[in-house]
């Protein structure tokens, strides 16, 4: 690897360490705590809103990137204009709480402005069947942009989850695009700067945690993974299904624990601890644990199905179903979306 990418992600690393430091030490001093409640999975006051630290440091990285690629240069700009806004989305809702409609009209408009801004989406081929239909495409990127920017705050509820995944996200991407010939070196390079900056903020967020990254953070992040996955799938639509296929434990305890919420007449949009990382923690009693075997499927099991649904593209969608009906199984036999007490 390029010494400079190196030194790069080493300066973004240890500035976020810095900043996430100075954040504790200000939250601290003048009691901007996240205080525990019924729905909370801390028992003490924790300083939140340290997802300040890689917003900052990741987008001026991504800036500086974007000024010197040629690669969607209008795209890369609004990508990191929509996170950017978003963040401040986040950041008001950390102290303030939005209701849910205004997040909800927010991230719709963000994201539509950041959809109009792709030259061209890619079309999308599962099992020998294309669909190349422009209105389709843009109503699926839309939703899957939405789910993202909405599960990754869902799935932020334990010590080190969202942080942890974020590396392991980014720096699959970066394996799988390294690997592509159709891919550019700059999207390699992007992710590995990513995952770099990431383990400054999770020093602080493993459990047990000294701060949280509160909405500021989980809202950036599902946003600009699954926009940055857009990106990339635009130069090697081969890469769709195998980058949709890692984020697996994510999609699919948040969309299970939803659909079980839906079906049971629970009002979905409530604070709950229902999804099966919470329950696995207050059955384990450690949010460690969790985390570890979270990482552990995805490193073991998904990545594996995600390397042969891009070495097998005719079979990438099938590869995606056995890697996650156990999972599926696994998040129901836990009781994720069920009524609490």
């Amino acid at each position: 690897m390029n010494s400079l990418v190196v030194l790069l992600g080493l300066f973004g690393l240890m500035s976020v360490f810095v900043l996430t430091h100075w954040r504790i030490r200000i939250a601290l001093s003048k009691k901007l705590l996240d205080v525990p409640n019924q729905r909370s999975s801390h028992s003490i006051p924790t300083p939140s809103s340290g997802g300040m630290s890689f917003v900052f440091v990741l987008s001026f990285l991504w800036f500086c990137f974007a000024l010197v690629s040629s690669e969607a240069p209008l795209a890369w700009t609004a990508l990191l204009l929509c996170s950017g806004v978003l963040a401040m989305m986040g950041w008001f809702d950390d102290h303030k709480e939005l209701s849910a409609g205004t997040r909800f009209l927010i991230q719709i408009l963000i994201i539509s402005v950041f959809l109009a801004q792709v030259d061209a989406l890619p079309m999308l081929t599962l099992g020998g069947f294309t669909v190349d239909s422009e209105s389709v495409l843009f109503g699926g990127w839309f939703l899957y942009l939405l789910w993202s920017v909405n599960l990754y705050n869902f799935m932020d509820g334990i010590d080190g989850m969202a942080a942890s995944q974020a590396i392991y996200v980014f720096w699959s991407i970066a394996a799988f695009t390294g690997f592509s010939n159709a891919v550019s070196d700059s999207f390699t390079v992007a992710a590995v700067l990513a995952g770099m900056v990431m383990f400054g903020f999770l020093w602080f967020n493993w459990a047990p945690a000294k701060i949280f990254m509160g909405d500021i953070g989980s809202a950036y992040l599902g946003f600009v993974l699954a926009g940055f996955t857009l990106l990339v799938v635009s130069s090697d639509a081969e890469l769709l299904v195998p980058l949709i296929l890692i984020m697996g434990t994510f999609i699919v305890d948040a969309t299970v624990t939803l659909l079980a919420r839906l079906l049971s007449g629970q009002r979905f949009y409530h604070a709950h601890r229902s999804h099966a990382y919470q329950i696995l923690s207050e059955h384990w009693g450690s949010h460690g644990k969790v985390v570890v075997a979270y990482l552990v499927v995805n490193l073991f099991w998904l990545l594996p199905f995600a390397w042969l649904a891009l070495m097998i593209p005719n079979y990438s969608f099938l590869f995606l179903l056995v890697a996650w009906t156990p999972l599926v199984i696994i998040v129901v036999k836990t009781g994720a979306g069920k009524p609490q007490a």
